[in-house]
């Protein structure tokens, strides 16, 4: 369903339907604070563009006040100069756009941002309360180990990589994937022998008895293996981009050689993939507004779910 079939072109009908969920793209090597200074930006820009309301009108007596004056007085409604946009400045500024976002991927990282605009920005803290696990893909490089574990870093170590077959290196990833489980469960005081783990592990996901900030992979499986070249899919909890980063020098280790990271995309959070985010040459506020209603059905599906 497309809610805007008709244009909407005067700005306060397109600022009352900024409200909800919504879900953007973030290109790599893009900080968090100029993604969302860019969204701003363009929003604002868009919704000045359009037509705005009119000057509020005042009521201006004229006529002489004075006791000895019979005359009439006159009441007049004129245009209020103090409200015109030349004088008090553009209708719509940054501050008037409550924003926040549930998840930052980092600097490095592309991939998905789930936000909350308007009224509704609130309702942010809710979603991040969830805790959901996200899914990341990871490129990574054999033979070559740099000191802030990605390719962007400076060079510190080299080795062979020959040696590594492709059995290997899934064997590596699900001892990873082992050993994360056993802290998993451990972390929500359940016995992994147990009927309850068993039932967590039908569910696919086991939450911690107390807040939890460390980081925990849930799963983990290869994607393509062709040397130097690698890739993997990652589903985890509270993680960071260096964490991730760390991983694919901890899999070279593992492999007896070295690796490094080069390339981190959020592919989901939660019920969002990255079908649903804005790519940023379509951050137009046509489109969030569509995205948003778009993403607030997946949101009112969802929390029915989680809360059955």
């Amino acid at each position: 369903m497309n809610i805007m079939t008709k244009e909407i072109s005067y700005a306060p009908d397109a600022f009352r339907m900024l409200r909800g969920c919504f879900c953007l793209y973030k290109p790599s090597k893009k900080g968090f604070r100029k993604t969302r200074s860019a969204l701003t930006t363009k929003i604002i820009d868009e919704l000045n563009a359009m037509e705005c309301r009119s000057p509020r009108e005042r009521i201006e007596i004229t006529g002489d006040l004075s006791i000895s004056n019979d005359s009439n007085l006159n009441v007049e409604i004129r245009s209020n100069l103090a409200d015109h946009p030349l004088v008090s400045g553009q209708r719509y500024n940054p501050k008037q756009i409550p924003l926040m976002f549930t998840n930052n991927p980092g600097w490095y990282s592309s991939g998905i941002m789930v936000g909350f605009i308007g009224s509704d920005a609130y309702k942010g803290i809710q979603f991040k309360r969830y805790n959901l696990p996200k899914l990341y893909e990871i490129k990574g490089e054999f033979g070559l180990a740099s000191l802030n574990y990605r390719d962007d870093g400076k060079v510190r170590m080299k080795s062979s990589y020959k040696h590594i077959q492709e059995i290997f290196y899934e064997r590596i990833l699900s001892k990873i994937e082992a050993a994360q489980r056993t802290l998993m469960f451990k972390v929500a005081n359940v016995q992994i022998q147990s009927e309850e783990a068993y039932q967590l592990a039908i569910k696919g996901q086991v939450n911690p008895q107390t807040k939890q900030t460390m980081p925990l992979i849930m799963a983990i499986k290869p994607i393509t293996f062709q040397p130097p070249d690698f890739s993997f899919q990652v589903q985890c909890q509270n993680e960071q981009e260096q964490f991730l980063a760390e991983l694919v020098n901890e899999i070279g280790i593992g492999l007896k050689s070295c690796a490094r990271c080069t390339g981190i995309r959020l592919i989901q959070y939660g019920p969002f993939t990255i079908e649903h985010g804005l790519l940023q040459k379509h951050w137009t506020l046509e489109n969030l507004i569509e995205n948003i209603y778009e993403c607030q059905k997946i949101l009112n599906n969802f929390e029915k779910q989680y809360q059955r």
